[in-house]
């Protein structure tokens, strides 16, 4: 028997996933900073971030099939951008440029954004997979607007890492942020799914501030430059990088023109 006899002391359930919310947001900040500390990854960040994306639309396909937990995982890893992004990364926020309350205020709405979406998805998603005969869609249509936003941005975020996105696509993801916004801001006006406010409201501020920075042309990047040449630094390691290893080129397999030039020869 203890001290306290039968007695317990628990969070008041009303503070319980505000308390959650909380550990999330710094847990999300704290391992992205842990991950992008290894050099490996911080040169290939945009790497991670693709497929993070890829695993959220894998899960997303899936879940539509049929609902269960290891689709919200997935789904959660690429909200969190598989903890690869500089935005929230110390010494990188450090090495921009930008004024010091700008890019903080642009790094603390995307850890909103990041760990606001996960506790959210779970949240709106989680009664399907307890629930063994629902369907994927059996949900209020604000809340596949959402959904369907967060995944149509997802899919234009992948053809944006690999370079083929054409320019309209900023415009597009603008739009698409704008409608899940609207979405979730209706949920919490004329539906009562029970979700915690502390959760809606984190998720809409993250987004908005995320489009605030797109529409400022704030970019992800580590900022951290090459080593001087001629008196100029050159772009950020992790960009060079990428751009001379690009996803949708194999040097392996790329003919040299001669080679070419002598089988038009032969034909």
């Amino acid at each position: 028997m203890g001290i306290l006899d039968n007695r317990h002391l628990i969070i008041a359930e009303q503070f319980q996933e505000p308390a959650a919310l909380v550990f999330v947001l710094i847990m999300t900040f704290y391992l992205t900073n842990v991950v992008l500390d290894i050099a490996w990854v911080r040169f290939r960040w945009r790497y991670f971030m693709m497929a993070s994306k890829f695993a959220g639309m894998i899960g997303a396909l899936y879940f539509a099939v049929w609902p269960n937990m290891l689709c919200l995982f997935c789904l959660g890893i690429s909200v969190l951008n598989g903890f690869a992004d500089p935005r929230l990364h110390i010494r990188s926020i450090q090495r921009n440029p930008s004024p010091p309350a700008k890019k903080w205020f642009f790094a603390m709405t995307q850890v909103m954004h990041h760990g606001g979406s996960a506790v959210l998805i779970v949240d709106l998603l989680k009664p399907l997979v307890l629930d063994p005969t629902a369907s994927s869609f059996s949900v209020d249509v604000p809340i596949i607007g959402a959904c369907m936003a967060e995944i149509a941005s997802w899919m234009c975020d992948t053809k944006v890492l690999m370079r083929t996105a054409p320019r309209w696509f900023d415009t597009l993801h603008n739009l698409l942020t704008v409608i899940q916004v609207s979405c979730i801001v209706s949920i919490y006006l004329w539906f009562d799914l029970g979700i915690c406010p502390a959760t809606l409201f984190t998720s809409v501020i993250g987004s908005a501030g995320w489009l605030l920075s797109s529409m400022m042309g704030f970019k992800a990047s580590t900022y951290e430059t090459q080593e001087q040449v001629e008196g100029k630094f050159t772009a950020s390691i992790a960009r060079g990088y990428y751009k001379n290893n690009l996803p949708t080129v194999d040097p392996s397999v790329m003919v040299p023109k001669t080679a070419t030039a002598k089988c038009q020869e032969n034909v």
